[in-house]
């Protein structure tokens, strides 16, 4: 049905129903329905972009669109240029690098610098034990030839006063040479009220002071204390703590020709009576013992 007051053409054959250009019907009876329509001439008023009335649309009718489902984990490649390319901007903070082998890696290098400083005591070990051997094998010979013990100690008695004694003596050939003693006392036991380094007169050995003239002791090399008594044929010095040392250098002028044996014995006499150092359970004593050709 034709509305009131319709939209007509400029010819008068067309009316406008609010979506097309419909013919307008006859006067008095419904316009006929055709099975198909003709092709229609398109009206010169009609624009380029508008349908000719009454013709077919050109528009597909819309195929029904097919349901897909995404794959909702998508890779970078399916993803929009933008969005896969896209860099992190500015203002997030940088990802940091995971410290989850730094444990590993300080538990690994604690393992290395043992087994390094286990190498190096196994080593150390190694050389000291070779340096013992050596030293067992060939022993350092440190008793001068002046130094002698008579008898030898004992190492199963124990002894009240223990020192290490030793001496040295500057060879001398003829009458007239200066003859010289030097004289040391090592105390490695108790406290020593009063040292004597007693020149031992007895067979097999010679009394010092009766073959040389000007006996003293030198200021530089002797310890202050010790005094020469030539009478007693002994050096007496004062009081002699434990670990403490005492040195002594005896000079004078050589008398007699001949082969002679010295020997000095140390005691303590600050009692009375001779307390000797390193006495043996035998009766015995350590001596520091030398010999002089005179000719």
């Amino acid at each position: 049905m034709t509305p009131q007051n319709p939209q007509i053409s400029p010819d008068g054959a067309y009316w406008w129903d609010g979506q097309a250009w419909r013919p307008m019907p006859a006067h008095g009876a419904p316009a006929p329905v055709e099975p198909g329509q003709p092709e229609l001439t398109r009206p010169s008023w009609l624009p380029d972009e508008a349908q000719v009335p009454g013709a077919p649309s050109q528009t597909p009718a819309a195929a029904p669109s097919a349901v897909t489902t995404q794959d909702p984990i998508a890779t970078a490649s399916e993803l929009p240029a933008p969005v896969a390319q896209m860099a992190p901007p500015q203002w997030m903070p940088q990802a940091q690098p995971s410290t989850s082998r730094t444990p590993v890696m300080v538990a690994a290098v604690a393992v290395i610098a043992l087994m390094a400083s286990g190498v190096g005591l196994w080593a150390w070990q190694q050389s000291a034990n070779q340096s013992q051997t050596a030293a067992v094998a060939n022993p350092s010979q440190t008793a001068t030839p002046s130094t002698a013990g008579s008898p030898l100690a004992s190492p199963t008695v124990a002894r009240a006063l223990t020192a290490q004694l030793a001496g040295d003596y500057c060879p001398v050939a003829h009458p007239g040479n200066a003859a010289c003693w030097k004289g040391s006392f090592f105390n490695t036991g108790p406290q020593i009220g009063k040292l004597a380094m007693i020149f031992v007169t007895d067979p097999p050995y010679s009394d010092w002071f009766a073959h040389h003239a000007n006996g003293t002791l030198s200021g530089f090399y002797t310890s202050p204390g010790c005094d020469v008594d030539p009478a007693h044929s002994r050096i007496v010095c004062g009081a002699v703590s434990s670990n403490a040392q005492i040195d002594v250098y005896l000079g004078g002028d050589v008398t007699t020709r001949g082969t002679f044996t010295y020997a000095v014995k140390f005691a303590d006499i600050s009692s009375g009576s001779s307390v000797y150092v390193n006495q043996h359970s035998d009766g015995t004593h350590d001596v520091v013992s030398w010999r002089e050709v005179i000719t």
